[in-house]
């Protein structure tokens, strides 16, 4: 679904109803002749609709702060969530390649009788 950049940090805060009433005349407006951005916005009010028990939860105070910087950690060079860092070890084995296989075209060898 695209929609207007121009617009993208407006819509999903006119949808939770925290524009001023200037900004949300100018969104509503904007929707009257924008096709993406009136599609982003009737979904998002469908999903929404489609929940009505939810409500907002509150954070406590430092919470988006926390996972910022649980995000950067995992992200810092050596850590495991950077590609250039330490392999993390798994219980699962590599994937065999496909051309490791058998063939249904090539049986395996009949064993003696």
């Amino acid at each position: 679904m695209t929609y207007c950049k121009e617009f993208s940090a407006l819509l999903d805060p006119y949808i939770d109803g925290e524009l001023s009433p200037e900004e949300t005349a100018r969104v509503r407006e904007h929707l009257h002749t924008c096709d993406g951005c009136r599609a982003y916005v009737q979904a998002a009010l469908a999903i929404r609709d489609a929940f009505p028990e939810a409500e907002d939860t509150p954070v406590p105070d430092g919470f988006a702060a926390g996972v910022m910087a649980a995000i950067r950690a995992d992200a810092a060079p050596g850590s495991a969530g950077d590609p250039g860092g330490q392999r993390r070890c798994s219980p699962w084995p590599p994937a065999v390649p496909s051309w490791c296989w058998p063939s249904p075209a090539c049986p395996a060898p009949a064993a003696p009788l």
